[in-house]
């Protein structure tokens, strides 16, 4: 429910070869199937922080994850799956700086690059070069 593309806007996210990938939604919450292959919850620090503290995306969030065939975060997105109830007893990794804030939501925080438990995969962020 996406379209990638690059952008030379948005200068202080870019990677180190200049470009940076933009993902444009093309569906509303209330637009998107019910069914998902993949739910995946980047993160940074305050969209995660915002993300956390809007219910539609937190109710967005638990919903399809409740059925996605597979959950997937990068950064500190896996503190929203954490809160939406989607890695409780699942081992999980985040940022560095966040990891061990995943216990106070069920899961079982773990120092990895990236981690895959069954249907979920977490990434850690810069440490496995997918967030700065």
């Amino acid at each position: 429910m996406f379209e990638f593309g690059e952008s030379a806007h948005h200068r202080q996210q870019q990677g180190s070869d200049g470009r940076v990938l933009v993902l444009t939604p093309t569906a509303t919450f209330d637009q998107c199937p019910p069914d998902i292959d993949v739910l995946f919850v980047p993160g940074g620090t305050t969209g995660t922080l915002a993300a956390m503290r809007d219910d539609a995306v937190f109710r967005f969030v638990a919903d399809r994850g409740s059925r996605a065939r597979w959950i997937t975060s990068v950064c500190t997105g896996s503190l929203l799956l954490g809160a939406a109830g989607l890695l409780h007893e699942y081992p999980a990794t985040s940022h560095w700086a966040a990891r061990d804030l995943l216990a106070d939501a069920g899961a079982i925080p773990v120092d990895s690059r990236v981690l895959v438990d069954r249907d979920r995969v977490t990434g850690a962020g810069p440490t496995s070069g997918t967030c700065s």
